[in-house]
């Protein structure tokens, strides 16, 4: 017959005190209620209760307490049947405290090693639950010291100018006389070239903006940019952005999570000015090309001059952004005068070109970008995500981790979780490296950059990039803990690539401008580039991948200036071969060709880098073409 179940737990809760065996046959044996297995023993009422404390107090298994509670029911049944009185055994039992721990002791030892090893790892995530979360409440309640005002110190500069000597506001007046959306539909994404389809549409714009671009004319000469950094569209500037300045009111700060004065966090603070100047770049390069096919040098020598002011007011500035886009108008810049050198060389007046020499060349291109133009963004950063111990150093604050957010994609629509943000507060402190250990990280990641800044390029590894090999170098350990300093490296790469183009680019325009003084004056093209020294030129421009004097051929009564290229092998001035795509005009065909052996390039194709020539591009394609067939 089957074992009647004795239990003293509900019908609901019995399952708890059956082994996993019995309830895999189907049995509710209730073996393991101790209660039910020491009721059952018919002992006295007092050593019952005695039993049922002892096991209590051993806080082990429910298994091995009904162990515990059989050895004891049946310890004391042979007492008593040996004629021993309950209270004499259970004076002889002694404290149930110690008894308790004895038997807990023993239980403890006959344990298999896997379930030691267990209850060890048990208690030490205990011991480390705790220690967590006391981190977690230290940590929790640091807060960062916004000591010093950065954007104050932005804006030192042109706070100082009187407003008439700031060039920004003859800018916002220029672009306010400018129909940008028209300009921005038509510009975007590539500036339209003669003999494209957009050509005459882009020619209406710009004779329909010649009062605009006399505005920025002005305001491109003028010695001050004057512009004052703010989080929040300026009451002046609300004629550009309305719909910005209307929906920041009421609204909440980007930087608000950073500190509590997100009115001056360098994170939230827009720059839109600098996309509005972008779109002068190539009003001016189409106005120039204008004026040159009108043979109108004032006109050519002012877009150009205006250019150069542009690049000038946005190379001075603080942020890394204005100065990448100073890059880009630069290069817009050299591209213009270069085709007026090519179409009508004549142009020009000596004295126009003499004053476009000097303006190029006293630009200091070379130091167009500065390395830690940022710095005051960094320091900014790092005392709204660090606490300050008084001695520059500290650790991080919950939601200092959402930095990492800055660089993606809607970074501040992310949705705030400040349960999770103080949850890992302790863990984001424990592997990135301390406020005064970053901050002397980033020093040395800048004076790095700048030695190689400063370095030639020739002298600089052209296989690969240098972030990425130092980053390769790096453990992932070294990449978490200066992860603030290290996910910019590879905007490094781009930039220096960027800065080394300009700089070619620049060489071989001072070189054509040397040349074009040097025909008018002889009435033929020179030898060699040594001739055009020490009058025209300072010395002949290196080479930027080999440091060796530019290479130089004259061909039927054409010129040709360039670099040996990527690949660091003289061609004798072949472009690298490109398939021609349909509908691609000699100008698109000629700088994708030629992107591929300059700086910017990715890959080491054959063929060389062209900085300037005389001939018309469809006449040098032509020879391209021939050379390869």
């Amino acid at each position: 017959m089957r074992r009647r179940c004795y239990c003293s737990y509900p019908v609901l809760a019995r399952p708890v005190t059956t082994p996993l065996t019995d309830l895999l046959r189907g049995r509710m044996s209730c073996r393991l209620d101790v209660r039910a297995i020491v009721g059952a023993s018919g002992l006295p009422e007092a050593v019952c209760a005695r039993i049922l404390d002892t096991v209590k107090r051993t806080r082990l298994s429910r298994c091995e307490k009904a162990g515990i509670a059989g050895e004891l029911v049946a310890h004391f049944a042979d007492g008593l049947e040996e004629g021993a009185s309950p209270n004499e055994m259970l004076s002889d039992f002694g404290d149930v405290r110690t008894a308790a721990k004895l038997m807990r002791r023993a239980k403890l030892r006959c344990r298999a090693w896997p379930r030691r090893a267990m209850r060890r790892m048990g208690q030490a995530l205990g011991v480390l639950v705790v220690v967590y979360a006391a981190a977690t409440v230290y940590y929790a309640t640091g807060r960062p010291k916004v000591s010093v005002d950065y954007l104050a110190q932005m804006n030192a500069g042109a706070l100082a100018l009187p407003e008439q000597d700031r060039a920004w506001p003859v800018y916002r007046q220029a672009l306010l006389e400018l129909d940008r959306e028209r300009a921005e539909e038509l510009l975007r994404p590539y500036t339209p070239e003669p003999g494209s389809s957009e050509w005459n549409e882009a020619v209406q714009l710009v004779e329909d903006s010649q009062m605009a671009l006399s505005t920025a004319r002005r305001a491109a000469g003028m010695d001050h940019f004057g512009y004052v950094y703010g989080t929040d569209i300026r009451e002046e500037d609300r004629g550009l952005w309305p719909e910005q300045y209307a929906g920041q009111e009421g609204a909440e700060p980007a930087g608000l999570w950073l500190a509590d004065t997100p009115e001056t966090c360098l994170v939230g603070v827009q720059s839109p000015h600098v996309f509005e100047l972008l779109k002068l770049g190539p009003l001016f390069a189409i106005d120039a090309a204008i004026g040159t096919e009108k043979a109108d040098a004032n006109r050519v020598s002012a877009d150009i001059e205006a250019l150069l002011g542009i690049t000038r007011h946005l190379r001075d500035q603080d942020t890394l952004i204005e100065q990448l886009v100073a890059i880009s108008i630069s290069r817009k810049t050299i591209d213009a005068t270069a085709e007026v050198l090519r179409q009508q060389p004549e142009l020009l007046t000596d004295a126009q070109l003499r004053r476009l020499a000097h303006a190029f060349s006293s630009g200091n291109q070379q130091s167009i970008i500065r390395v830690d133009c940022d710095r005051l963004w960094f320091n900014d950063l790092l005392q709204r995500i660090y606490t300050d111990d008084g001695h520059g150093d500290g650790h991080l604050v919950p939601g200092s981790m959402r930095v990492v957010e800055i660089f993606r994609v809607n970074a501040y629509d992310r949705p705030k979780r400040p349960v999770t943000e103080i949850a890992r507060t302790p863990l984001a402190n424990a592997i990135v490296a301390s406020r005064k250990d970053m901050m002397a990280y980033y020093d040395r990641a800048v004076d790095r950059n700048k030695a190689r800044f400063a370095m030639p390029y020739w002298e600089t590894p052209l296989s690969g990039d240098h972030s990425d090999k130092l980053r390769s170098k790096m453990s992932l350990r070294q990449k978490l803990r200066y992860c603030f300093v290290t996910s910019g490296l590879s905007a490094i790469d781009n930039t220096y690539k960027m800065r080394e183009d300009i700089v070619g680019r620049l060489d071989g325009l001072l070189v054509a401008l040397a040349l074009e003084v040097h025909r008018r004056r002889h009435g033929n093209w020179p030898e060699r580039l040594d001739e055009l020294v020490p009058d025209l030129l300072p010395g002949v421009p290196r080479d930027r991948f080999t440091g060796k004097p530019l290479c130089y051929q004259i061909d039927a009564g054409e010129v040709l200036v360039y670099s040996v290229g990527v690949d660091l092998d003289d061609d004798g001035g072949v472009l690298p071969e490109t398939p021609a795509a349909p509908d691609q005009s000699p100008r698109e065909r000629f700088r994708e060709m030629n992107k591929r052996a300059g700086p910017r390039s990715h890959e080491s194709p054959d063929g060389d880098w062209i900085l300037w020539h005389s001939a018309p591009l469809p006449k040098l394609l032509s020879e391209h073409d021939d050379h390869d067939g």
